[in-house]
């Protein structure tokens, strides 16, 4: 066994010599290299390190913020290079054919998706040290939205008259399954999700009830999941494209809408652009039949599965007839086909009972039980769930 040995009482002294004489035949590399105004042993034990390897001590870095967002997209490089008291000059290749620049700490406007790898070489005297990071500009997709402006509106089975006093936009319909794999695509490629044997987790920070954790966003091992991956990508099930998505997690909806700059619509946003201030029950009145919302047994083409988001607009689809069924504000499926995820919990003195979700879904008896699909009722599911009835839209708070 290694055991340790005293040492001779003229070590340090030696040590402490040889030190003196690097720093005699050094003098360039005496430099308060911690910055604290002083030069004392911390600078002459760095002065040694840069003497073996000035590479350690003399070194390019730099902090990038955002690291990626949509195009245009103006970012922030923060210079962080250790350099000691030496003065460096800098020169910044942004990766985009633009020009270079010689800022210290410069911001850079990318107009076009893609990735870039941005190169900061600082050079003084004669060392030299180079660094690379990479910048992701993505595309934002196009959404389509409705407004629904400030003011009041009934709420609950009692039509109490309650007031928003703001402005904000509504998705038009459900996030479809294929909008939800251009998001996996993008949130892969800015490297906030990743994709593993049996999903796709991501970053959740954390509230009142979750402790910041990687988080399963959607279950691809679910069977009645209609989002596959394979042949290094994702891939809807046939026909399933314009179908609004299933199988997401709550986490899963809300860090979709955080990555676009949206959010879920809390109760009262959801119902408000149901219902306006009507008092009906469904978004388009009292009366509930199969021409204008999809539930079980409602005879639909897609009888007993999820219908294409918008499919109640007054079209004819293999001899169906529907009826326009849209909300006062233009929203459509906010009665039926999937339940909808919102941003609050369905009792916040229970989060047990799971996190509210609103207007009914394909496979409730609509007739048989009406509640399920009316405009003020109220239901409570699992965040880390969702199910093959669950999906979501988002709204924008407009300033």
């Amino acid at each position: 066994m290694l055991k340790y040995q005293n040492r001779s009482p003229f070590h340090w002294p030696v040590r402490s010599a040889l030190l003196l004489l690097l720093l005699i035949q050094f003098p360039r590399a005496q430099c308060d290299w911690n910055s604290d105004g002083d030069i004392n042993i911390h600078d002459v034990v760095m002065t040694v390190e840069y003497i073996l390897n000035p590479d350690q001590i003399f070194s390019a870095a730099f902090q990038t913020n955002p690291f990626y967002g949509f195009a245009p997209l103006t970012v922030t490089f923060l210079d962080h290079s250790v350099t000691g008291e030496l003065i460096p000059e800098y020169l910044w290749d942004f990766g985009d054919n633009s020009p270079v620049s010689t800022a210290h700490n410069p911001q850079h406007i990318f107009q076009t998706p893609g990735n870039f790898t941005v190169t900061l070489t600082i050079t003084a005297d004669d060392l030299i040290s180079t660094t690379s990071q990479t910048v992701v500009v993505l595309e934002m997709p196009e959404f389509d939205f409705c407004l629904v402006p400030s003011g009041s509106f009934t709420q609950g089975e009692g039509d109490d008259l309650v007031d928003l006093n703001h402005d904000y936009s509504i998705m038009t319909y459900p996030v479809t399954t294929n909008q939800y794999i251009h998001y996996l695509n993008q949130a892969i490629q800015a490297g906030v999700a990743f994709l593993t044997d049996t999903s796709v987790v991501q970053y959740y920070p954390g509230d009142e009830y979750h402790n910041p954790r990687f988080i399963d966003v959607i279950d691809l091992d679910d069977p009645d999941c209609t989002i596959l991956w394979y042949s290094n990508g994702f891939h809807h099930l046939p026909g399933y494209g314009p179908h609004p998505v299933t199988e997401v997690s709550w986490f899963g909806a809300a860090l979709f809408a955080d990555f676009y700059g949206l959010s879920l619509p809390d109760d009262a946003h959801w119902e408000k652009a149901a219902r306006g201030d009507t008092g009906w029950d469904y978004p388009w009145g009292d009366n509930l039949d199969g021409s204008r919302a999809n539930y079980h047994d409602s005879g639909d083409p897609w009888d007993n599965d999820t219908t294409p988001v918008g499919f109640y607009s007054g079209q004819i689809y293999q001899d169906f007839q529907t009826t326009d069924s849209p909300s006062p504000y233009g929203a459509y499926d906010m009665a039926g086909n999937v339940w909808e995820w919102t941003l609050n919990w369905y009792d916040p003195d229970d989060f047990e009972l799971g996190k509210c979700i609103r207007g009914g879904a394909w496979w409730y008896h609509a007739i048989q039980s009406p509640n399920d699909l009316r405009s003020w009722y109220r239901y409570g599911d699992n965040p880390f769930g969702g199910g093959r009835a669950v999906g979501f839209r988002c709204i924008d708070i407009i300033p």
